[in-house]
């Protein structure tokens, strides 16, 4: 019985084969009838514009080309189109911030800042930079100033140095005080466009370059885009935006001022190197430094903020939406106390001391608006040794 059973099993296992093949057979056989039929009626249609007026088969051809002429040149047109726009109307898409104004009410308005900010022997006023850096900023400055006027080509920079030293407020100053509109974009922003990070750099040049009164371009995290091609670990896409930036630069210019600025100037390519002509180090500041650097936040973050005036003044104060007075107790800002935060914060950037003042006001607040000696100086020795920790993070 089960011999029986596995020969019936068999038997019908040939039946469903042979259906298989014999469905399979069937339907090749309609898609080759198919095929041929469309070839036929392909090759009828050939023979019968060929032999009829010769004129059909031209007005024909003269269609098909006319319909992909007509796409591609609307297709150029709408590119051309955009890139005009935006170059007069708009800004880049890697542009983070500029000072470019297009309306033409606002033109002789920005013109007169411009050039009173040219004239500005003090453009530097506020910003603490070590003597000897602050001095090449202003040659630098009348240079490119003078370059300007006599249409020679600019100069490009490389700042570079720790972080939280000032390079975006030195790179915003110097397009000031030299006339020049200034742009900044990020180093950053350009890996995530992927392929479309070569449309946009050459965007930003492009655009740039319709500029009357020349474009500085700040170029932060430069590292991020910029890096060296012989590390190995560029993509396909980085390398070719490395590759366009190269492009564009490669040639000496009088439509934009370059500034780079970078935490690894050692990470940057050896082209991108070679393309800047001044190479500034913006370093950490030193203790005279960091006494200006504490004295002027102290001021802006608690000095001004110290109460004063009576009830009256407290009244016109909360009407007016300004901040709570503080209290300030005596010994805090009296000059060996702060003489003794500016020594205390050896090795911080202007960022990390301006960060520890925001923390005091912080924690004065959270205290009822009230700040003494002792609460200064417990905060002030959590920042330091906080900040030494990172640095060995």
């Amino acid at each position: 019985e089960a011999e029986a059973r596995a020969e019936m099993e068999r038997l019908n296992e040939d039946v469903r084969l042979r259906a298989m093949r014999a469905r399979a057979h069937e339907a090749r056989e309609r898609l080759l009838a198919a095929i041929s039929l469309a070839f036929d009626y392909a090759a009828r249609g050939a023979m019968a514009l060929l032999s009829d007026d010769p004129r059909t088969l031209a007005t024909l051809v003269g269609a098909v080309v006319a319909c992909v002429g007509g796409a591609f040149f609307a297709r150029e047109a709408a590119v051309l189109a955009r890139n005009l726009a935006e170059a007069y109307f708009g800004r880049p898409r890697l542009v983070r911030e500029t000072s470019r104004i297009r309306a033409a009410r606002f033109r002789h308005v920005q013109a007169a800042a411009d050039a009173v900010a040219a004239e500005e022997a003090g453009f530097l006023d506020g910003v603490v930079l070590p003597a000897d850096l602050r001095r090449r900023l202003v040659q630098l400055a009348n240079a490119t100033r003078n370059a300007k006027a006599n249409r020679s080509p600019f100069r490009h920079m490389l700042l570079h140095g720790p972080p939280g030293t000032g390079k975006t407020l030195v790179a915003k100053r110097l397009a000031k005080a030299t006339g020049l509109e200034y742009a900044l974009m990020s180093g950053g922003d350009v890996g995530p466009l992927g392929p479309e990070g070569v449309t946009a750099l050459h965007s930003l040049f492009r655009w740039s370059r319709t500029s009357s009164k020349g474009v500085l371009v700040f170029i932060d995290e430069a590292e991020a885009f910029l890096a060296s091609r012989s590390n190995g670990r560029l993509t396909e896409h980085m390398r070719n935006a490395l590759n366009a930036f190269l492009y564009q630069t490669g040639s000496p210019t009088s439509h934009f001022v370059l500034v780079l600025a970078t935490n690894r100037a050692s990470d940057l390519d050896e082209a991108v190197l070679d393309r800047t002509d001044e190479e500034l180090y913006v370093g950490l500041p030193d203790l005279a430094a960091r006494r200006h650097l504490v004295e002027l936040y102290y001021d802006l973050y608690l000095r001004k903020l110290q109460r004063r005036g009576g009830r009256l003044a407290a009244v016109l104060r909360f009407l007016g939406g300004r901040p709570a007075p503080l209290d300030v107790g005596p010994g805090v800002d009296d000059a060996a106390t702060l003489g003794a935060v500016a020594e205390q914060t050896e090795g911080f950037s202007g960022r990390a001391i301006e960060k520890l003042f925001v923390a005091v006001q912080s924690i004065a607040y959270g205290n009822d608006g009230r700040l003494d000696a002792a609460t200064l100086r417990s905060v002030v020795d959590h920042k330091v040794r906080e900040h030494a920790r990172k640095r060995h993070m």
